[in-house]
């Protein structure tokens, strides 16, 4: 968006600025739509596989195969609240993304009632 297309529509970035959104796209022309924070988590926890993999190798293929696109420090945050949330298990120290690996949670196995 332009400074002139900004001053144009003063009233409209003070709508958007009181919403409480975290995400924003621009969609065609001055379009500019709103969605919560967790915009992303649910097309984020399809590229996390039932391997051990490296964050920054599924931070990279999000970011290159999403229709939507933000940045990889909005993501690297959005995985490791996913992963707090209990969305994926992880192995080393939730920091930058090659310092540790995720995979799909794993399913807790189901307990025969004839076995006992």
């Amino acid at each position: 968006m332009t400074l002139s297309e900004f001053e144009v529509d003063p009233d409209e970035w003070v709508r958007l600025g009181n919403e409480d959104k975290g995400v924003r796209i621009l969609e065609g022309g001055k379009k500019l739509v709103q969605y919560d924070y967790d915009y992303y988590d649910g097309e984020l926890l399809g590229f996390i596989t039932n391997d051990w993999q490296k964050a920054s190798k599924v931070i990279h293929h999000f970011l290159a195969k999403a229709k939507q696109i933000t940045g990889d420090a909005f993501i690297l945050w959005r995985l490791k609240l996913l992963i707090a949330a209990g969305g994926a298990d992880v192995q080393g120290e939730l920091r930058n993304m090659k310092d540790f690996e995720v995979k799909s949670r794993a399913a807790e196995p189901v307990a025969d009632p004839l076995s006992s």
